[in-house]
């Protein structure tokens, strides 16, 4: 009885903490119409959770230092974050963000280019990563940002080509 037991509490160990292989992303193709910049802008606000301004022009650049450096305020100390995705800094190509939710902690670096968007995992913490596996929900939060990067990208455009259909 008591092997049984013990064989029971290590089968539930073993499903509780499920790994996956660290497989490299598809990238992310960026709609016509946008370019790296306009990239910048989509996934910056949709980290912090804001809707692009509709007013923000093609290829506007948001006022580089003070928004950026508005956007990763907010969030510096850990206190201030809620669970879910933050950016943590930002330079030319690429976003680097992070994903907290109790004591798991998931770095990414986004980067972006013209034609495409690549979210590739950078570390962890308490998601027993290896070089080659890492806790399954790691994935799961990584396909959930790749999501909303597409629909963000996809409702910049949408608004720039009914923009480009309005009367002048």
């Amino acid at each position: 009885m008591r092997r049984l037991s013990t064989a029971i509490a290590v089968l539930m160990v073993l499903l509780a903490c499920h790994s996956v292989p660290i497989a490299n992303r598809t990238p992310i193709a960026v709609p016509a119409g946008l370019n790296a910049n306009d990239v910048e802008v989509a996934v910056l606000y949709e980290l912090v959770n804001l809707n692009v301004p509709q007013n923000l022009k093609p290829g506007e650049r948001i006022a580089d230092s003070a928004l950026k450096a508005l956007f990763l305020f907010r969030y510096e100390r850990a206190s201030d974050r809620r669970p879910g995705w933050y950016p943590e800094s930002a330079q030319q190509g690429v976003i680097y963000a992070g994903y907290e939710k109790r004591t798991h902690y998931l770095r990414v670096a986004i980067e972006y280019s013209d034609s495409n968007v690549s979210v590739r995992l950078i570390e962890s913490r308490n998601l027993d990563q290896t070089e080659t596996h890492i806790h399954e929900a790691a994935m799961i939060w990584i396909d959930q940002l790749e999501m909303r990067i597409r629909r963000a990208l996809g409702q910049m455009a949408a608004t720039r080509a009914l923009r480009g259909r309005e009367p002048i």
